[in-house]
């Protein structure tokens, strides 16, 4: 059996490719709708969603609602998957999959950075807010702020005046601002790798001039640095500064926004929950940790593909790419024969849309100087309710001499995300005392990749 998991861009394109060619395979996904975060519940002018042929195909079979929590590899080569499933009928129901051949293609998360007053009810991730647009066509809020670094603003601002142009209300709800960190003119690496990429030049265009014709306007090189709650303790207004090169503030910038929702995104990290469990090679990029893959997909661990954004975070285009040609490389181990052609089209494809990745993440790259923002008494951790003063305390005081021992002293990164949110920024807590000159790519490692009760785990 080959088990995918993650039903976004990449394993979708995978499990089309291998369906059509009469290979069976199991999508396993959290979530109880395909698409991971880029398409949720998007429908094209026809009503389509994009590969919804797929919900019925007989050669797959589907397990949303369902988690992976622990792999192991079997002498024989093959693997034990476990899972639990919360579908509202069995919560909580465990099942082993024994599986010969994985497509790791578990995408990433929101990534945000710490500022005082974070926590407070109205500061969500832009992927939330979209998240709530999309699947439920809802809008967060009535005055709403976008703020952060990297092209996501774009398609959930686009998501936001969809609905907007629709509501009838009598207090119409608006996008009151939206903030990029980065300067313009840093973005002449994009603009080249767009010429490569003639596609995502239509696609900026329109962004563009949907924003325009709102009347929505993006402010350069301003931030986010403060939040401020009303009397019922919930989002009122943010503070919002202009940075310099280096993510500083510049002095006597501050202006105070009106607002009850700020959405927050300063790019994704990749996930490597399953990557570490299973063991999987990794290597740093822009010091994230990505899956290594070859050129075709193969990981470091026999029988093991990866793509999307787990192998670096480039945008759906890219993870749909990386999803077919492990695909073709999967098929190829069945005897199933691929289109040479094809195959050598789809990988010249991948290395355009690598450009245009690896662009992207060198124009959006966040320093460790947005730490300056803030003081001791900023919480870095949400989970455990862990400060900044805290985390740095236990560089100067108790003998931490990384990440992942701030975390043994700290709990930084033990609560309910597993580190999710904060290890990233306690990275570059670290970086500031010279004890992590440069990022691990296993100390963020988690025998256990999902909430389970210790009854099902003794199970």
């Amino acid at each position: 059996m080959i088990v995918i998991i993650g039903a976004g861009p990449a394993g979708l394109a995978a499990a089309k490719f291998l369906a059509q060619k009469k290979i069976r395979v199991t999508i396993v996904d959290s979530q109880s709708h395909t698409g991971g975060q880029y398409w949720r519940h998007h429908r094209d002018e026809r009503g389509i969603h994009p590969y919804e042929e797929l919900s019925s195909h007989p050669f797959i079979e589907w397990k949303l609602r369902t988690s992976v929590w622990q792999i192991e590899k079997s002498n024989t080569g093959s693997f034990h998957i476990h899972t639990i499933t919360n579908n509202g009928k069995e919560d909580g129901a465990t099942e082993i999959l024994d599986a010969q051949q994985i497509l790791l293609a578990t995408g990433a998360y929101d990534r945000t950075l710490p500022f005082h007053g974070w926590t407070t009810p109205g500061v969500m991730t832009q992927g939330a807010v979209q998240a709530l647009a999309k699947e439920h066509r809802v809008l967060a809020g009535k005055k709403i702020v976008l703020a952060g670094s990297g092209p996501f603003t774009y398609p959930v601002a686009q998501s936001l005046l969809k609905l907007i142009s629709k509501d009838s209300s009598g207090s119409k709800p608006e996008i009151v601002g939206v903030y990029e960190a980065r300067s313009q003119w840093r973005m002449w690496p994009i603009a080249l790798a767009m010429a490569l990429n003639p596609l995502k030049i239509g696609e900026a265009l329109g962004y563009l001039r949907l924003l325009k014709q709102s009347g929505v306007a993006m402010q350069r090189k301003k931030v986010i640095t403060a939040a401020h709650r009303n009397s019922e303790g919930e989002l009122k207004a943010v503070t919002v500064s202009a940075i310099d090169k280096n993510y500083v503030i510049v002095p006597g910038s501050d202006e105070y926004i009106e607002c009850d929702i700020a959405a927050i995104s300063y790019g994704f990290t990749p996930d490597m929950t399953l990557a570490g469990i299973l063991g999987l090679e990794r290597k740093l990029v822009k010091d994230d940790a990505v899956v290594a893959v070859n050129t075709k997909q193969e990981t470091s661990v026999a029988n093991v593909w990866a793509a999307g954004e787990v192998t670096g975070v480039g945008g759906h285009d890219l993870a749909i790419t990386e999803g077919l040609l492990a695909a073709m490389n999967i098929a190829r181990t069945h005897n199933v024969r691929t289109n040479v052609i094809h195959r050598l089209i789809v990988m010249k494809r991948r290395i355009r849309q690598h450009l245009f990745a690896a662009a992207t993440l060198k124009v959006f790259f966040v320093p460790g100087q947005w730490l300056s923002w803030n003081d001791n008494s900023t919480i870095i951790c949400r989970c455990e309710e862990v400060t900044l003063g805290e985390i740095s305390h236990s560089f100067q005081a108790l003998g931490a001499d990384s990440a992942r021992t701030a975390k043994l002293f700290t709990r930084a990164g033990m609560g309910l995300c597993q580190g999710r949110v904060c290890h990233r920024n306690v990275r570059d807590v670290a970086a500031l005392f010279s004890h992590e000159k440069s990022a691990s790519t296993t100390d963020n490692n988690r025998p256990i990749g999902a909430v389970i009760t210790l009854g099902e785990l003794s199970d």
